[in-house]
């Protein structure tokens, strides 16, 4: 009997530790689940078409806990580009997918300067321009004007403080200055990344 108590009470800690956890503003949480064409709002179709120029594009929907969006991946030019929609097929960003190298020197030395602040060790293993869309008129919007007028840089950075590996993902404009700040789940081998 006193086994089963034990039992419970160490089952009931774990459910509040993960319902905590899911409830924490600062936490990325996103379900992301890959959907048909004919589930993407229609309107946005034929510019992504456009834009894509003939790359196999692979249509998702996606929710943070909060919102639902839509999400449309490609890969042209050898580059990999993510555009995300609203419910009503209005384009809230373009994500390009870039290495480090690409980063002007000055935004890429602010940025590092910033992530040592966090753990002496760190891994980027994300980097993302965000060309976000502040107007509805994108008739001459192309991939390449939005990669050159990007506003913002994504990351994803691993960090290892002492003993603890950890992983956020972080919101740069392009002073360099962090916008949004949230945890990213933990994955079981993080003890390969350093």
């Amino acid at each position: 009997m006193m086994k089963f108590k034990i039992l419970l009470v160490v089952l009931f800690a774990f459910a509040k530790a993960n319902f905590t956890q899911a409830q924490s503003p600062t936490l990325k949480f996103e379900k992301e689940e890959r959907v048909k064409k004919e589930e993407f709002p229609a309107d946005a179709l034929p510019y992504i078409q456009q834009l894509a120029d003939g790359s196999r594009i692979k249509y998702y929907r996606e929710f943070d806990g909060e919102q639902t969006s839509y999400e449309a991946k490609f890969k042209t030019n050898r580059r990999k580009y993510s555009m995300e929609y609203d419910r009503d097929g209005n384009l809230e960003d373009i994500e390009i997918e870039v290495s480090k190298k690409l980063l002007p020197k000055t935004e890429w030395e602010i940025i590092q300067s910033r992530l040592n602040t966090y753990a002496k060790r760190w891994k980027v293993e994300k980097i993302q321009l965000q060309y976000v869309n502040n107007n509805d008129d994108n008739d001459h919007l192309t991939l390449q004007i939005a990669r050159k007028n990007y506003e913002n840089i994504e990351m994803i950075v691993a960090f290892k403080d002492q003993r603890n590996i950890y992983r956020k993902e972080l919101l740069f404009n392009r002073a360099g200055e962090i916008l949004k700040e949230r945890d990213v789940k933990r994955r079981v081998y993080d003890f390969l990344l350093f």
